[in-house]
């Protein structure tokens, strides 16, 4: 391809003033080769999205479909917002309800769902803006002749590909349809990000040039994207009805992906698309017509949810193609808009330009009321809005899940060491999906002096005595082996030995979460330990490097009282103390200041104190817990296994009754199965409020039960 300097008499292009509503378009005119200059035109549009939801009024919720079905059907929603009927016993699927006599008008949505007749029609692209030192000429033709500006390489590539031979194509570019160089307007534009993706016609995802192995890719993906349906969660998966080709279908799909499939689709996933920070909400807010480019060949985007969640529980040939397809699920599938501190983690391990983003990124999916506290200004300091979002989501969540996002290890000035750092990447946190409870159901009780103070009320567990460095674990478990006693008692009644895998995987194993079948049994990989490193790594199966993904950047530590676990590598032995603040899944390691005050060190995992033991003690003798993950949204929770008779119950035994006044949610769900219910949420019968939070688990609860709690301040 040829790549044009602008001739020397012409003019650059000058920006006019956007009106309130108005969003910049781009009409990219004709071309007959890659290689002809780009010319477009560029025009304003006022973006008024409907005040109505678009969904039809005759249209019935999945809930109120399946009270309509007999015994043994099933429906689902899927990715693209349709309803599928399953016969639970033969596994056939159907888009018609198996009941004539029910209207197609509730359950079938219109073809030109959503927003029919919406305009502007425009399709959004999504793409990586790559390397902005190499600049290719676009031409621009105004009123009063033709005008220039400087784009980058990759996006002249990317319009050289998308334009048409014979008529004129109109996208919303963000390099372009935004004056970057006027802070003021990118801030508002900005604000309009999820609108204006939302109310595209379409969006187009542009991948990067053909290669010499994408387009094995792409039809791996569309064969089996094409054959396959998941629900919104991706938790379930179903042939599409009418797929009768295979005889056995699952077992001919997974047959059919040879060597040069994986090789091919382990490539695609590492094209800088998929690591960009701002796609997370683009591809989030698209419509069911979304399509990828990658060069001239496409594919429609809902078939890579639906491949990737067949290509999921396969047993894949190696282990890297397994950790890229966990990192795309976060472009796919439902997400509650309350996962605000999940999607601030994904947002910090994705790139921008400007760092400002990775909290502007995620405003258009995130929950409405933390959005609305973030107002993006541009021409604040970075430390400002990250400080801004973290004390905007302990106001509004109670929580201070986002202390373990935090490292001193990233610390920069200006930022306090309680505030992520999100413009670094952060370690494979521990917080994820709510595995750890250490501090049960309860709320944070904080108080902020400004500008930099933050108070937070716990209790300080334990002392941090030795620190090993965990590079190479095969050399840690030899030193395990040989010069500790591992086939001693832990604490917690178990193995030593078991207590250190446990502590490496921070307790993700199968016997703590059965319902994930991937995960390694601590049973085999015990045993395994006593033979050889290569024993052990067998034991893991397709993911031999799932005992380092939580141990990477970590060390290894013992507590003064006897507790062990992993957690950042600049602990100081002898100075540094662990805590369980309320309103925090894990523990947290603090140093002391002279002052009183107090840094926060990073997360940390503590065997043994994973599940509220610091405010409510051990469990009785005989009982366990297994974690439940709740497919519809990830959340983990609790299950008490009394293991003499198996009973298993949502109910802590350490708990009591709840106090007069208030009374328990069940989960509508996870409440069968066990004796008990899951209360997930509570009510106050004086008040009629409801509350995630356990009132058990106040501090003037726990004080009363006689738990010591403290004041801390950070800085």
């Amino acid at each position: 391809m040829d790549y044009h300097q602008p001739e020397k008499h012409l003019l650059k292009y000058e920006y006019s003033k956007l009106d309130g509503k108005d969003i910049r378009l781009v009409n990219l005119l004709p071309g007959q080769s890659l290689d002809d200059p780009l010319h477009i035109t560029i025009s304003h549009a006022p973006l008024a999205p409907p005040a109505r939801s678009p969904q039809p009024p005759a249209l019935w919720t999945r809930e109120e479909l399946q009270k309509t079905l007999s015994e043994g059907w099933k429906v689902y929603r899927t990715l693209d917002e349709a309803f599928l009927f399953e016969n639970e016993r033969t596994l056939e699927t159907s888009w018609s309800h198996p009941d004539p006599a029910v209207d197609p008008i509730h359950y079938h949505l219109p073809e030109d769902y959503p927003y029919p007749d919406f305009m502007p029609k425009y399709e959004a692209l999504s793409y990586s803006w790559g390397e902005l030192k190499q600049e290719e000429t676009l031409y621009i033709q105004t009123t009063t002749g033709t005008q220039y500006l400087e784009i980058g390489l990759n996006l002249a590539v990317v319009l050289q590909h998308l334009r048409y031979e014979d008529t004129p194509r109109s996208l919303w570019i963000d390099a372009i349809c935004i004056n970057q160089k006027d802070l003021e307007e990118r801030s508002r534009q900005v604000r309009r990000m999820a609108s204006i993706y939302k109310m595209a016609y379409r969006v187009v995802v542009w991948l990067g040039p053909e290669s010499a192995d994408s387009n094995l890719a792409l039809s791996a993906i569309e064969k089996l994207g094409s054959r396959i349906e998941c629900n919104e969660n991706l938790s379930e998966y179903f042939l599409v009805p009418g797929c009768k080709e295979l005889a056995s279908p699952w077992k001919e799909l997974s047959a059919s992906l040879k060597e040069e499939h994986w090789e091919s689709l382990d490539n695609l996933l590492q094209r800088s698309w998929f690591s960009r920070g701002w796609v997370i909400q683009e591809i989030r807010m698209a419509n069911r017509r979304a399509i990828v480019y990658c060069g001239r060949d496409h594919v429609k985007w809902n078939y890579f949810p639906r491949a990737f969640s067949f290509l999921w529980e396969e047993k894949l040939p190696y282990s890297g193609i397994r950790y890229r397809l966990s990192h795309t699920r976060k472009l796919m599938g439902k997400i509650s808009s309350q996962m605000v501190a999940v999607l601030l983690y994904w947002s910090a391990n994705s790139n921008c330009s400007d760092p400002r983003d990775k909290v502007y990124a995620i405003l258009g999916i995130t929950d409405p009321k933390f959005s609305q506290k973030i107002i993006p200004q541009y021409s604040l300091p970075t430390t400002e809005v990250y400080k801004d979002a973290t004390l905007a989501h302990i106001q509004l969540f109670r929580k201070l899940t986002l202390l373990q996002q935090c490292s001193i290890y990233s610390l920069v000035p200006e930022l306090p060491t309680w505030v992520p750092n999100w413009s670094q990447r952060l370690s494979s946190t521990l917080f994820e999906k709510r595995l750890n409870n250490a501090s049960g159901l309860s709320s944070c009780s904080t108080l902020f002096f400004a500008p930099n103070i933050l108070e937070v009320v716990g209790i300080k567990c334990v002392g941090v005595a030795e620190v090993q460095n965990l590079d190479k674990i095969h050399q840690f478990l030899d030193l395990m082996i040989k010069n500790r006693d591992v086939r001693s008692a832990y604490l917690t009644g178990e193995s030593m030995a078991r207590a250190i895998l446990a502590s490496l995987m921070a307790n993700r194993s199968w016997e703590r979460l059965p319902g994930i079948p991937s995960l390694p049994y601590l049973e085999e990989l015990e045993k395994a330990l006593f033979k050889d490193y290569s024993c052990l790594v067998k034991s893991l199966g397709d993911d031999p490097h799932f005992i380092h993904r939580y141990s990477d950047n970590r060390a290894f530590f013992w507590t003064i009282e006897g507790y062990i676990g992993i957690g950042p590598k600049e602990m100081q032995p002898e100075l540094d103390i662990i805590c369980v603040l309320l309103g925090c899944n894990l523990p947290i390691v603090l140093r002391p200041t002279a002052r009183g005050q107090f840094q926060v060190v990073g997360e940390c995992y503590v065997h043994g104190l994973s599940d509220a033991e610091a405010l409510l003690g051990p469990l009785p003798k005989d009982w366990e817990i297994e974690i439940h993950v709740d497919s519809a949204n990830g959340v983990g929770w609790p299950i008490f296994v009394r293991k003499p008779t198996d009973t298993r119950t949502w109910q802590d035994p350490r708990l009591p009754r709840l106090p007069p006044g208030w009374e328990g949610i069940p989960h509508p769900e996870l409440s069968s199965g066990t004796t008990g219910p899951l209360f997930n949420r509570f009510k106050s019968t004086i008040t009629n409020e409801t509350t995630e939070f356990d009132p058990r688990l106040s501090p003037e609860a726990l004080e009363e039960r006689g738990v010591k709690l403290q004041r801390f301040q950070l800085i």
